[in-house]
């Protein structure tokens, strides 16, 4: 995927090079000129050498009333002091953070959180003088959230039994339709009525696309569940794939969310080795291949039309509704 791609080569590099676009072109038969125009739009990727280490302080609500700007403020002054590219302070959308202020982001790579001006100053040192970094662990811990059906035992129990019990899909909606279980993006809208839509969409081809790209200011409820509780998240998945007749799924989560995309991956390697996901889900015949998708960044993309522009290679701006995603996705 281009978009994937551009992502190993700022990791690698610290920014996007001409020499390596044109060797990716070259590599996909992708026009240089159709790279360049994906690369441009997404506020990860740089085109020119960072002027030092990356500093980014969250300037959203949370970290501005716990004082966001007096630190970027000090760490201004920290980069006068040492001089020309040695870091480049700026500031940045909500990092999701929003539990411990105040957040920041150091060279795309280590989030950190509840900083104060000297925590990060030291941090901003170690970065400039090109020393290894520290990164701050999170507790992953499962927590007795009241949705979660294993907290003492093992995950996949409802993908389990609705495989064993001959996978009614009209009892499993209705299931859903008297639960009243909404969407929690925002708009509430019933998921049985989504599930509904796709499994009877024209066509053979489906997709399950999980948006957690996290991105409004004050809002971590998603980090926390990916944290504490990834198997949930793959279970419903799996469920709304075999329900659909979909074989193919892309978990989409935002670049920020370092210590959950781990977790996730290693969530995801275990949901293989159960057969939860794979070229034959628990032995029902039925493919599901289940991967995660990094965002590059935007805010935009939490709108779920430029999210599935983002995984197509595009630049992540919403599309003319109708039609809609149910109908035509990916």
């Amino acid at each position: 995927m281009l978009v994937q791609a551009l992502k190993e080569i700022q990791d690698r590099c610290g920014y996007l090079p001409h020499d390596e676009m044109h060797s990716l072109s070259k590599r996909t038969g992708v026009p240089l000129h159709r790279i360049h125009e994906v690369a441009s739009f997404y506020p990860l990727y740089r085109l020119e050498p960072p002027k030092g280490a990356s500093i980014k302080v969250c300037r959203d609500m949370a970290c501005h009333i716990h004082g966001a700007p007096e630190i970027t403020q000090g760490l201004e002054n920290l980069s006068r002091e040492l001089g020309p590219g040695k870091i480049e302070v700026c500031g940045v959308s909500c990092l999701g953070q929003c539990d411990a202020t105040v957040a920041a982001l150091i060279n795309d790579h280590h989030v950190y959180r509840g900083m104060d001006l000297k925590s990060l100053s030291d941090l901003a040192r170690k970065a400039a003088a090109n020393e290894e970094l520290p990164h701050q662990h999170l507790d992953n811990s499962t927590l007795p959230f009241q949705i979660n059906p294993y907290q003492n035992g093992e995950p996949y129990e409802a993908v389990k039994q609705f495989v064993t019990g001959g996978m009614d899909h009209a009892a499993l909606l209705k299931k859903m339709e008297v639960s009243v279980l909404p969407g929690m993006g925002g708009a509430g809208f019933p998921t049985f009525r989504k599930w509904s839509a796709v499994k009877g969409a024209p066509g053979n081809v489906k997709y399950i696309v999980c948006n957690a790209d996290e991105s409004e200011p004050g809002t971590f409820k998603d980090r926390e569940l990916m944290r504490r509780a990834p198997y949930l998240v793959i279970e419903g998945m799996v469920l709304a794939a075999l329900i659909t007749g979909a074989e193919k799924g892309y978990l989409y989560i935002r670049h920020e969310y370092i210590d959950e995309v781990k977790v996730l991956k290693e969530a995801l390697i275990t949901a293989a080795g159960l057969g939860v996901i794979g070229k034959n889900v628990l032995g029902t015949g039925q493919k599901f291949m289940l991967e995660l998708f990094i965002s590059p960044g935007g805010y935009v993309q939490g709108e779920e039309s430029a999210l599935l522009e983002a995984i197509e290679d595009k630049r992540g701006e919403p599309r003319n509704k109708p039609p809609f995603p149910v109908f035509e996705g990916l």
